[in-house]
């Protein structure tokens, strides 16, 4: 059962908003600071059924306003958009230094102190992130040199990925956004109105094979320069799979050179495992400040 609860909703002011509950009665699995102590209170109850309720709201990020459905609830808690979203789209967007820019009635725009090239988004959940990265990719041209100044723009192209959810509802919902903020799915559709295609989405769940599931949406020899992620830490018992998964990406399906940005500003003494389990690999961590974390291999 769906609910809408509302038609348009501002968000705050400041550059975030408060996450998602944790659903540890109704899902196993659901975030919680200490596994051990979610587990155990799960034991003997049943699931239950829900009301599911959503409302769609308008995002200010980067300047851009973006229209967002989100859910109450979602059994990996890709139902919202999290606070550190804002951090990490501070830190993607950065102006050049001393870059003032013009007002928009002049159709001038901001230089960027850099353009993250060809982007995969892991945890893309709601796609408020993806959506403005989209808005910001480098115009192609059919034939030829671009033409075009890559300081004006973030990256050159985009796709998303989430955990393969059992009725598709992360790639449903993602869908739905990206159409109302005037995305279409193929060339054939473009026209004045609307603000692009829809990056290619691959469902994926850590640790199962990211080739397969690229595969699975024809683009398994996709090559990649920057992967980002936020609020992906929330599962210690994922670590070890997410670690899997950086690492196959890295070595098979990037360009020379790559890196991958998280932002994490959770309170959470398990996240260091993540670190630990990043470092054994081979990855170097810098902190980038304000809860960014940047890695190379």
């Amino acid at each position: 059962k769906y609910y809408r609860l509302m038609q348009l909703k501002k968000m705050p002011e400041a550059p975030q908003i408060d996450a998602p509950l944790s659903l540890g009665q109704f899902f196993p699995d659901s975030d919680s600071d200490s596994e051990d102590d979610n587990q155990s209170s799960n034991k003997g109850q049943t699931n239950a059924e829900f009301d599911q309720c959503y409302e769609v709201q308008s995002v200010e990020i980067c300047g851009q306003h973006i229209l967002i459905r989100q859910y109450a609830f979602h059994s990996h808690n890709a139902n919202r958009v999290w606070p550190g979203t804002f951090n990490l789209a501070e830190f993607l967007f950065r102006p050049e230094e001393n870059e003032v820019g013009e007002d928009n009635e002049t159709g001038s725009r901001h230089k960027y102190q850099k353009n993250w090239g060809s982007v995969l988004e892991l945890g893309t959940a709601t796609g408020v992130l993806s959506i403005c990265l989209a808005l910001s990719c480098t115009p192609k041209k059919e034939n030829g040199p671009s033409g075009y100044d890559d300081s004006l723009h973030v990256c050159t192209d985009i796709v998303t990925s989430d955990v393969e959810d059992e009725l598709g509802d992360i790639k449903e919902n993602l869908k739905y956004n990206f159409e109302i903020n005037q995305f279409v799915s193929k060339k054939d559709d473009l026209d004045d109105t609307k603000r692009g295609i829809m990056p290619i989405h691959v469902p994926h769940t850590w640790g199962t094979g990211w080739k397969a599931a690229a595969s699975r949406m024809g683009i398994s020899n996709k090559k990649f320069n920057t992967i980002i992620a936020s609020d992906i830490l929330l599962y210690v018992s994922a670590y070890g799979a997410l670690v899997s998964t950086l690492k196959e990406i890295f070595n098979d399906n990037c360009y020379e050179n790559p890196v991958f940005v998280m932002s994490w500003n959770r309170r959470m003494k398990e996240s260091k495992e993540f670190f630990d389990r990043m470092n054994d690999v081979g990855f170097k961590c810098v902190h980038k400040g304000k809860c960014v974390y940047s890695f190379t291999l």
